[in-house]
């Protein structure tokens, strides 16, 4: 009897007669998988008759699991096809058997990048760094002013603001909040010209300015 046989065939998805007659027949083979045992010794094994012996022969022969040679007053040979004996078990052995599961934690997600534009007359991105709020300006005005532009302020652009406020007479943290609230993306000196010097330092209300430089600026608009 090949143990190795039989224990292939157990695993094996089959009627349960067609494993049956398969089993008997393993139970008669060697180590490679050859067996010549007669149909009524099979019949006898399996507890039926010799017709149902042949015709379940016949079906595991036509399913490949097994290959017949008929020898000439001996009877049959039954062999079983190599890719039966050699079939790796369904499920492939666990690795680190024992060991505890463990799951791979990702590392810290990398800082968000820089937001770019591509500005460069050879299509390559040209990154621009953000500067850190100016410390005359409140952080709940930077903060609005930032978030409306398309682009990040960078120590230029805050350069040029710092230059058209001063030119304007107002203080800086006065022209960001005039350019917030405006949708503007900068601030010119030209935009608010012959608005008010009143309250320019945003110290007050600011209302008296506002209505200036609305005044000034819808003058520029229809070319007044």
């Amino acid at each position: 009897m090949s143990i190795r046989v039989m224990s292939k065939v157990w695993d094996m998805d089959l009627p349960a007669k067609d494993k049956l007659v398969l089993l008997a027949l393993a139970d008669c083979a060697n180590d490679d998988g050859l067996a010549w045992p007669s149909i009524a010794t099979l019949a006898r094994k399996c507890g039926c008759d010799a017709r149902t012996v042949q015709r379940n022969l016949r079906r595991l022969e036509a399913a490949g699991h097994i290959s017949r040679e008929e020898v000439i007053g001996k009877g049959c040979k039954y062999r079983f096809t190599p890719r039966q004996i050699a079939t790796p078990d369904k499920s492939p052995p666990r690795q680190n058997d024992g060991a505890t599961k463990t799951t791979r934690t990702p590392g810290k997600l990398p800082p968000k990048p820089s937001r770019t534009v591509n500005d460069l007359p050879n299509g390559k991105s040209k990154t621009r760094v953000q500067c850190a709020k100016p410390d005359e300006v409140s952080e709940a005005i930077w903060r609005d002013f930032t978030r409306q532009r398309k682009k990040p302020v960078t120590e230029t652009a805050l350069k040029g603001l710092k230059r058209e406020a001063d030119k304007a007479g107002w203080t800086l943290e006065a022209a960001i909040e005039e350019a917030t609230m405006r949708g503007w993306e900068g601030f010119k000196a030209d935009w608010v010209k012959g608005a008010s010097n009143d309250n320019r330092n945003r110290n007050s209300t600011g209302g008296s300015t506002r209505n200036a430089a609305q005044e000034a600026l819808a003058r520029l608009q229809h070319g007044r």
